[in-house]
This record gives structure tokens, sequence and C-alpha cells, in this order.
């Protein structure tokens, strides 16, 4: 396995945003296991869909889900969240946050202290085990191929002769 790219994150991010986009628009783009996530919000019910999320941050027992700048809470453990997210979306990058691909900006990883910028200007810290998860996310996703892509299609040419 290759070692992810450290020396140039943001080349990794670049890649990763448009493989992720790619696979957006291409054919079985849309994650069938995603369902929404049904929270509570001064008495409504509303179910926010996992890939309008920013990120999630542990706060006791409670989860706080960021989504187009508002907060919303639910009483759920982080680890079950994380459990529902599609990994090539969301990636754990601290114990108590859990981002997704498509929301960060930009990258700072360094020996003493790993951080991100997501598009909207909010600033997170990382682990340095999650800033290494973060890389090697982005390196998976920039080098899966898109659906539609001659790649993908001889894979699944091969597979079915299997």
């Amino acid at each position: 396995m290759r070692e992810p790219s450290v020396r140039h994150p943001e080349a990794a991010l670049k890649r990763a945003r448009l493989a992720l986009q790619a696979g957006r628009t291409g054919a079985g783009a849309c994650d069938e296991t995603a369902q929404p996530i049904v929270v509570k919000d001064r008495g409504r019910t509303l179910a926010i869909p996992a890939e309008k999320l920013d990120f999630v941050e542990a706060q006791g027992d409670y989860v706080a889900l960021h989504s187009g700048g508002r907060r919303y809470l639910k009483l759920q453990a982080i680890s079950t969240l994380e459990d529902t997210l599609s990994p090539t979306r969301f990636v754990r990058v601290h114990r108590s946050r859990i981002v997704n691909l498509e929301r960060i900006a930009r990258i700072f990883p360094s020996a003493r202290d790993c951080g991100l910028t997501l598009a909207d200007g909010t600033r997170l810290g990382m682990s340095r085990a999650g800033c290494a998860r973060l890389l090697h996310a982005l390196d998976a996703a920039a080098a899966t191929p898109a659906p539609d892509s001659p790649t993908a299609a001889a894979g699944d040419a091969s597979a079915s002769r299997a």
C-alpha cells in the first residue's frame, strides 16, 4: 500500500475532491445505505441528509451535528453515529470529531499540531492519528476510479468474467 501524501496534502485534497465529485455524478453515485439523521430541534423532528453534514463533534453523551451553519444536538455516541456514516465520505480526525471530506478546504499537517479548515472557514484540530487517517482516506478517494471511467468499466468486466 502506498504511503499517504504527507508532503503534499493540498494535492491529495484536490485529487480526492475531484474523485468525490466525479463519483457523485456518475452511475451508482447515490449511496443506498446513507439514511438521514433524525434529530429533534425546538419541538420539531428533522431529517438531516448525511451528505449535508459539515462535521460532527462529541459532547459528552451527545453529538453536535454541524450542517449549513446550524448546530443540532442528538443523544447518541459518536462511535455509533460513525458506524452509520459512509467511510468514503466521512473520516474521524479526532476522538471527538468526524469530518465530511467534501467540506475540507485546507489541511495543516505537522509533526506537532495538525489541523484543517472547512469551506465555511471553521478551523478544527486533529490528532496525529486522525491526520494520518485523513491523508489515507484522501489518497484512497483519489485512487478510486469514477464509476463511469474506463478503469472502472474494465474492473467490472474482469469481475463479471470471474
